[in-house]
C-alpha cells in the first residue's frame, strides 16, 4: 500500500497553508478573549480550570496543525508520509474531540437551564456523544488507512459516511434550538428593545460561528475530502471562541441566558451556576412591604420646603427621644 496521501485535489498546497493561518488568527483571538475574561472578571475555581483545560487541548491541536503545515511545506507532499501522520492527525483528533464535546455540553445546558423541552434535549445529547464517537474513529481510521478514497470519506464505507454527517449537524441543531428558547423566554419588549449589535452577540455566543462552521465542512466533506481533512480542525478554535463569548455575554446586564423572575427556576447544575443577570431590574417593593428602601438624606432645600409646608409649632413640638442626647449619670 502506498505510503502517501492520495487523491488530492489542485492547489492542495496553498489551500493548507491558508487554513494554518486562519488557525493562528483564530488562535490568537481566543487568547485574547480569555486574558480579558480572567482579568476582567472573577471566576470560580471550577470554571476556571475547565476554561484552563480548554485552552490547553486547543493549543496542543493547533500546534499540531501548525507542525503539519510545516513539515508538509518542507517536506513536499509526496515524502509526507504515514509517519507523520500517525501522531499529528491522533492528537489533534483527540483535541478537538474533547473541546468539541465539552462546548456541546455546554450550549444544551443552556437549553436546559432555560426551561428546553426533553424531547429536544435527549435527541441532542445522542447525537453529541453519537458524533463523538465518529470523529474519534475518523481520526484512527485515517491513521490505519491513509489513502483518502473519496467513496469512503474517511470511514470506510458510504453509509458511514452519510451517518457521520448527520451527527456532525448537532453543532447547527444545538444553536438553532438555544436561540429559539431564547426568543420563547424573553418577553416582547425585552425582544424590542435589543439592536442588531445584541442580536449579532447572541447568535454567536448561543453556538452561530460553529453552525455556520458545519454547513460551509458539510459541502467540504462530500465535494473536497482533502481541503476537509484540514478545515476540520479549525472547529477547535470555534468552539473555545465560543464559550468564552457566551461568558462574556452572559455576564451583560442583558443577558439573553437569564429568564425573568416570574418563571420558576430549576436546580443549576455546574456550568449553570455562573452569576448571570436577570433580563430586567427587580420590581420595586410594595408599599406594604416590610422591608424599606434605602435612601440618601434629604438635602437642606428639602428639609427647610418640608418644615415650611407642616403647619406645627416646630419650636414647642416635643423633640424626639431618639434624637435627645443621652447623659449617663456620673
Amino acid at each position: 500500500m502506498d505510503s502517501t496521501i492520495l487523491s488530492v485535489g489542485p492547489h492542495f498546497m496553498s489551500a493548507y497553508l491558508s487554513i494554518s493561518w486562519l488557525n493562528a488568527f483564530l488562535y490568537m483571538l481566543e487568547i485574547t478573549l480569555a486574558i480579558y475574561y480572567f482579568f476582567r472578571y472573577k471566576t470560580e475555581l471550577s470554571l476556571r480550570v475547565l476554561l484552563a483545560g480548554l485552552l490547553i487541548a486547543d493549543t496542543i491541536c493547533t500546534v499540531t496543525v501548525l507542525s503539519s503545515t510545516w513539515m508538509l511545506l518542507i517536506d513536499s507532499l509526496q515524502s509526507y508520509t504515514r509517519g507523520e501522520m500517525k501522531w499529528t492527525v491522533p492528537l489533534s483528533t483527540v483535541m478537538l474531540a474533547i473541546v468539541g464535546v465539552i462546548e456541546e455540553l455546554f450550549l444544551l445546558n443552556r437549553c436546559r437551564r432555560l426551561f428546553q423541552s426533553p424531547l429536544i434535549l435527549v435527541p441532542l445529547f445522542a447525537m453529541v456523544i453519537a458524533h463523538l464517537i465518529l470523529q474519534l474513529y475518523s481520526g484512527f481510521y485515517v491513521v490505519a488507512f491513509p489513502t483518502m478514497n473519496p467513496n469512503g470519506r474517511r470511514f470506510g464505507n458510504l453509509g458511514a459516511s452519510i451517518v457521520a454527517s448527520i451527527m456532525a449537524t448537532v453543532d447547527l441543531l444545538i444553536p438553532a434550538a438555544l436561540i429559539w428558547q431564547i426568543q420563547m423566554v424573553t418577553p416582547l419588549q425585552i425582544r424590542l428593545q435589543r439592536t442588531w449589535r445584541d442580536n449579532v452577540m447572541n447568535v454567536i455566543s448561543s453556538g452561530g460561528l460553529g453552525a455556520i462552521m458545519t454547513v460551509i465542512l458539510t459541502a467540504l466533506y462530500w465535494a473536497r475530502p482533502d481541503i476537509w481533512g484540514m478545515f476540520i480542525n479549525t472547529m477547535g478554535r470555534i468552539y473555545t471562541i465560543t464559550i468564552l463569548f457566551n461568558l462574556l455575554v452572559s455576564r451583560r446586564r442583558s443577558s439573553p441566558y437569564e429568564v425573568p423572575n416570574n418563571i420558576a427556576r430549576k436546580k443549576m447544575s455546574f456550568t449553570a451556576s455562573i452569576m448571570l443577570y436577570n433580563f430586567t431590574k427587580p420590581p420595586a417593593p410594595r408599599p406594604d412591604s416590610p422591608i424599606l428602601d434605602k435612601q440618601l438624606p434629604p438635602t437642606p432645600q428639602e428639609t427647610q420646603f418640608n418644615m415650611s409646608s407642616l403647619d406645627v409649632d416646630v419650636e414647642n413640638a416635643p423633640a424626639s427621644p431618639s434624637l435627645n442626647p443621652h447623659i449617663s449619670p456620673s
